[in-house]
């Protein structure tokens, strides 16, 4: 496993697998204790999700105890996002976004202190991540995906934005401008 640092956002890392591929297929290594080493992080949960095309979920933040996350595609691909959401931080509110999936094998560190999106761009694409905090559901919030403030590039993905589908939840989300004016971080 490599951690490589080439992006925008200093603390958001891309962790390259190896894969060994043959006539059977491929074997990688999706986690070793060296990533939380490296990190500086203790990973205490695991999640999945299963996604249609199109479903953007996000974007999502814990506030009480943040969560850092380490996020993959192990089937199907998708675009993951990665938003500064730290009032101090010289990228507040910039976003890094990366494509994921089996062909990459490449995972994104998401920091605590970062709001997370993603996009599934095939059906049945499975989303999983290692978190550094438990989920507290009393203690999550979202920012809307479509935030202007924010400007993530969607239609780099989708060519209709209309066919992004959304959750009640992130659909009714607050704005970048409304988070700025109580900051959780």
């Amino acid at each position: 496993m490599k951690i490589i640092d080439s992006t925008k956002i200093p603390d958001v890392k891309i962790i390259s697998l190896p894969v060994y591929k043959d006539n059977r297929g491929f074997f990688t290594e999706t986690f070793r204790p060296e990533v939380e080493d490296a990190l500086g992080v203790k990973f205490l949960q695991d999640n999945q999700s299963a996604s249609r095309k199109y479903v953007l979920r996000g974007i999502h933040f814990q506030w009480n105890k943040p969560m850092g996350k380490l996020v993959r595609v192990s089937h199907g691909h998708g675009l993951d996002v990665a938003i500064d959401l730290r009032k101090d931080s010289a990228t507040y509110g910039q976003y890094h976004a990366e494509f994921l999936g089996p062909d990459t094998n490449n995972q994104l560190w998401v920091p605590a202190g970062f709001g997370h999106a993603f996009i599934a761009l095939e059906e049945n694409t499975h989303l999983m991540y290692k978190c550094t905090a438990v989920h507290n559901p009393k203690a999550e919030a979202a920012i809307n995906p479509f935030d202007k403030d924010l400007n993530v590039d969607w239609d780099q993905v989708v060519e209709n934005i209309e066919d992004i589908i959304l959750s009640d939840k992130d659909r009714t989300a607050g704005s970048f401008a409304d988070y700025k004016l109580n900051p959780k971080f």
